[in-house]
């Protein structure tokens, strides 16, 4: 009896064991498994040899070299919105019959980026005036200025902000009012900055500059003369090859010369004359542009706040936010407006004691809640993007950008009647001037590249890869 139970209480103890064994394989593999999976080269970790040629990487000075990267650098004040599928178009129905006729409805996927939770904000367009006037000639200084008559009107009285809006420190937070050129070069200066100042933090060597190339092509194109060298350089005098005629016969009899350029030099050194290859450079800021009119949507929409638990969209929206009223219902917001816009005739933010701000202007950033995306986009101006305008959409289904006028030409359009052209691009969103039957995401006009308004701003993105990084 007592032998017996021993021999019993071994089988138990071996079963419990073999248990255990099993168990701790089976929580084990999915590392196993992982650990695997990440033995494969990645951005980050991209090893020391090619997987293809079997060279080795930062092998000399002659050696292909690879830039430690640790993973997209994201600015301050930006949030991430993740791509994901959306429909596109004016889904508010509203009496505005050319957007519904022309605003269709497609479905499009859209990338994943970062974006700037506000507008462009009067005292980060002041920055970069300081940097013109330091590092620019007084007419590219004067081209950067802003258009102080945009509030000159004959029977409006908005004399004190024509002195003020744009410089006084009370306005430093509301939103700036720049033209599409000027959005796109502050863009570039931007993205120096913030390459130049993390370079200088951590006792790197800057990046070229990204604004110093633009001007340089813009001068180019007007033909002006960019010299390459400092004014006192006299170019040094061209030496001719002996051993050609002049009627480009080889001359047998000619000696060599050394100063000569001939076929046989050519290309030797070919790598000291061209530029660094910016893609290797990976410890650096992405380049900031403007969002196209797809991404300004699809970051309007707020699309986290339609999806429930099990990943399926309740509800579209028409709006920022849920339902299709333009107050609150629940909250800190419940029975308050959610945007600044045109209440009526003459009625532009209500009583008084309503008011935010209490004058026909844009509201200060952040004066309103922001959407599901962390995006404000209610502080009383549209906003420029990326596209040149026509009244039908670009028939893509991925990223859709319209760039020139292909397959939509300006010589299809009565120049005499129409305000069509390529130097007009798309305007989204409402402003403090817009009537509530014109507030919806979907909805766009236009403004002309040159051009600047007291309700239209912009804002800046680049695209994401945290989800390939990881």
């Amino acid at each position: 009896m007592f032998v017996s139970r021993k021999l019993n209480n071994k089988v138990m103890e071996s079963t419990v064991r073999k248990f255990f064994l099993k168990c701790c394989v089976f929580l084990l593999l999915p590392v196993t498994q992982d650990c695997a999976v990440n033995k494969h080269p990645t951005s980050k970790n991209p090893g020391k040899y090619s997987t293809a040629t079997g060279s080795m990487y930062n092998d000399g000075e002659d050696g292909f070299k690879i830039d430690p990267y640790s993973g997209q650098l994201i600015p301050n004040g930006m949030v991430y919105i993740e791509g994901g599928m959306y429909l596109t178009g004016d889904l508010s129905g509203s009496i505005d019959g050319e957007n519904n006729r022309v605003n269709t409805r497609a479905r499009v996927t859209i990338n994943s980026f970062y974006v700037d939770e506000t507008v462009l904000c009067n005292i980060h367009y002041l920055e970069y005036l300081h940097f013109l006037k330091n590092n620019a000639t007084k007419e590219e200084y004067k081209a950067a200025l802003p258009d102080e008559t945009v509030w000159e009107s004959v029977f409006e009285f908005n004399d004190s902000f024509k002195k003020e809006y744009f410089y006084h420190p009370r306005y430093s937070f509301y939103p700036a009012l720049p033209t599409f050129l000027q959005a796109e070069d502050y863009a570039l200066f931007r993205t120096d900055k913030l390459n130049s100042n993390r370079a200088k933090r951590l006792g790197l060597d800057p990046p070229s500059s990204l604004w110093e190339k633009n001007r340089k092509n813009k001068k180019g194109k007007e033909g002006e003369a960019v010299p390459s060298v400092e004014p006192s350089q006299e170019p040094a005098a061209v030496v001719e090859d002996p051993s050609v005629n002049a009627d480009g016969s080889v001359n047998e009899n000619a000696t060599p010369n050394e100063n000569a350029n001939t076929n046989e030099t050519v290309g030797e050194n070919v790598g000291d004359d061209l530029e660094e290859d910016e893609l290797e450079t990976g410890d650096k800021y992405s380049q900031l542009r403007l969002l196209t009119e797809a991404e300004w949507e699809f970051m309007a929409f707020g699309i986290p706040g339609t999806i429930d638990t099990d990943g399926v969209q309740k509800s579209q929206r028409v709006f920022p936010w849920d339902g299709l009223k333009l107050r609150g219902t629940e909250g800190i917001y419940k029975g308050k407006f959610l945007t600044a816009f045109k209440r009526g005739r003459g009625d532009y933010f209500g009583l008084p004691g309503e008011s935010k701000v209490g004058m026909v202007a844009p509201y200060p950033v952040r004066s309103f809640p922001p959407n599901d995306n962390g995006v404000y986009l209610c502080d009383g101006v549209r906003e420029l993007v990326f596209d040149l305008y026509r009244p039908l959409r670009v028939n893509c289904d991925s990223n859709p950008v319209r760039r020139d006028d292909t397959y939509d030409s300006v010589s299809t359009y009565d120049s005499q009647n129409s305000l069509i052209n390529n130097d007009v691009m798309v305007v989204k969103g409402w402003s403090i001037k817009s009537g509530g039957a014109f507030i919806a995401v979907g909805k766009r006009s236009f403004q002309e590249k040159d051009k600047s308004a007291s309700d239209v701003s912009v804002r800046f993105c680049f695209t994401s890869t945290i989800l390939i990084d990881k």
